[in-house]
């Protein structure tokens, strides 16, 4: 049986591709813990993390996901109530400068969220 236009090779995945894997792994554990059925790692997921990976670097990248589920904002503590902690939108890379440098400051400070502890200290 042919695999599926979508889904690459698992051996193949886990060569080319452990910093994401990891990466999603990270989101999965932090951000879908309570879903059943997990989303599944698409190729568009994947090239939104390797792009991150190339901007961000993997630890970063990890850091922001964890932090992001410390953020009161970004959990739904927001006006209007929504999560907003989708790992196409922690890990966003922009092509413009402006942009860009705006996910970096998110990243940054995402980052900063995941040392602290529960109180608050880092």
């Amino acid at each position: 049986m042919y695999p599926m236009v979508n889904e690459p090779e698992p051996q193949r995945l886990e060569l080319e591709h452990q910093d994401a894997l990891d990466i999603w792994q990270s989101w999965l554990e932090n951000h879908q813990g309570r879903i059943k059925k997990a989303r599944p790692l698409s190729l568009q997921r994947l090239s939104i993390i390797n792009s991150a990976i190339s901007s961000y670097g993997k630890d970063n990248c990890i850091k922001a996901i964890i932090g992001c589920k410390k953020s009161d904002w970004h959990m739904g503590g927001n006006p209007l109530g929504k999560k907003y902690n989708t790992i196409e939108l922690i890990l966003r890379v922009s092509k413009t400068p402006e942009e860009q440098a705006r996910n970096e400051r998110r990243i940054k400070t995402l980052s900063k969220l995941s040392e602290q502890n529960s109180d608050g200290d880092v």
